[in-house]
């Protein structure tokens, strides 16, 4: 049995809270609308008034954050690593630094730093020194545990969507199919959770993902593709097997499930994206990728990065071109020119150039930004497609190019958020969270 936590603090940090109260995909020059300080030499804006940008009403936290992981929204929350990794912190749309709270955990528990997420209103946590996944909600402040009897992830791992969490198990499990490997939890009542198993896959596990839309829980074998319906749980197992002479499964990148395809990255780091209802594997002609960085696929889109080729024009080892189709023609690319931010040289990035891509799930927003290992005080910025449209930077008088420094992006159809520099006009690395509420 495991005590419930509803300890909550406060943690405030002193400073200014930024925002600019403007209007999505609203023309705007950087420097937040005053022309009279675009044209002259001072400001290193080097001529980049002419760039079209994207503003939002943007929300700068002073809360010490950290780049082990980047945050995560959810139904208007969002969550993040604060204060050097010590908690798990979290603050509804809205609220400011002096608002944001600790997640808590169940009694001898505490968060792991790079698996959690948020669902809806709820978020669901590993434990840092055990197998147990424990889950927060934000509307009632409880705080449970799955039953590790039922749910052990030690040797595994779990991916969430909505009111599902799909786990890869430990053996070790005694309850709701003892010894079963691949289960789905519904989170929606955190006082009794539901977790029902399913048929391993004849191959080793070594990644999950659960779509909720479509009640489908896709696993990744040494070899192949296993698909599971959530609501035929005996049923036999679909599978699709890539054999690595056609380039394999890809089993050290990432894989993500949504609607009927699996988007992933063949062992070459060829962008692919699996149908799962034919088994046909279609490639953009724009690969290789670099699978290194991810990739998403929502709302009918996919995106991913290529690797660096000479018409990117760029020393940069970690920035890279971003790229997003969609799903029913790959070929037909949003891709970026490459132009320069600031119009002279790669100092301060070029436009849709990045290392983390999130989408929408409406697939209206495609949002490109730095990595979270890296220091966000240089050249990575955010940049934003709206409806399918070319990536924009983001407007921020605050920062000298008169564009946002972000990295580690984060997207729903209503939030978004990311890690900032908390000096944008210093070579500090140290960061905090930004954040915006979307039209």
């Amino acid at each position: 049995m495991f005590l419930k936590n509803r300890a909550v603090r406060n943690w405030t940090a002193m400073g200014l809270v930024l925002s600019m109260i403007v209007v999505m995909g609203m023309e705007c020059p950087p420097g937040g609308g005053n022309n009279n300080n675009n044209n002259n030499g001072n400001n290193n804006n080097n001529g980049n008034n002419n760039i079209d940008s994207i503003t939002l009403d943007l929300v700068k936290l002073t809360t010490q954050a950290t780049t082990t992981s980047g945050p995560k929204v959810g139904d208007g929350i969002i969550v993040f690593n604060a204060q050097g990794n010590a908690i798990l912190a979290w603050l509804n749309a809205g609220e400011m630094s002096a608002d944001v709270k600790e997640v808590p955990a169940p009694a001898g528990m505490t968060h792991n730093t790079s698996l959690f997420t948020a669902q809806g209103k709820k978020i669901v946590v590993k434990d840092r020194n055990s197998g147990a996944i424990y889950v927060y909600d934000t509307l009632t402040d409880d705080v449970d545990a799955i039953p590790t009897a039922s749910v052990n992830i030690t040797t595994g791992t779990f991916a969430g969507d909505g009111q599902y969490v799909a786990t890869i198990n430990s053996t070790v499990t005694t309850q709701d199919g003892a010894n079963r490997l691949i289960k789905v939890t519904d989170i929606t009542n955190t006082n009794n959770f539901m977790t029902t198993p399913f048929n391993d896959p004849n191959e080793i596990p070594n990644a999950i993902s659960v779509d909720a839309g479509t009640k489908r829980i896709a696993v990744r074998g040494t070899d192949s593709f296993f698909i599971y319906d959530i609501d035929t749980p005996g049923a036999a197992v679909q599978s699709w097997t890539i054999s690595q002479l056609q380039g394999g499964v890809g089993v050290n990148s990432e894989m993500k499930i949504r609607g009927d395809y699996i988007a992933f990255f063949d062992d070459n780091d060829n962008f692919s994206l699996l149908n799962i209802l034919t088994g046909v594997r279609s490639q953009p002609q724009r690969n290789p990728g670099r699978a290194n960085t991810g990739l998403d696929i929502e709302g009918g889109l996919f995106g991913y990065f290529a690797a660096q080729t000479a018409d990117d024009g760029s020393t940069i080892s970690v920035i890279n071109r971003a790229l997003f189709g969609n799903v029913t023609n790959i070929d037909n690319l949003v891709d970026p020119a490459g132009t320069q931010l600031n119009g002279t040289d790669d100092t301060d990035g070029r436009i849709g150039f990045g290392a983390t891509i999130s989408i929408s799930p409406d697939g209206k927003y495609v949002c490109v930004a730095g990595a979270s290992p890296v220091g966000v005080a240089e050249h990575e910025r955010l940049y934003v497609s709206v409806d399918g449209g070319a990536f924009k930077p983001v407007v921020d008088a605050a920062d000298p190019t008169g564009f946002l420094k972000a990295a580690a992006v984060s997207v729903n159809n209503s939030l978004i958020a990311f890690l900032i520099s908390a000096d944008p006009t210093s070579d500090t690395t140290s960061v905090s969270v930004g954040y915006a509420e979307l039209p």
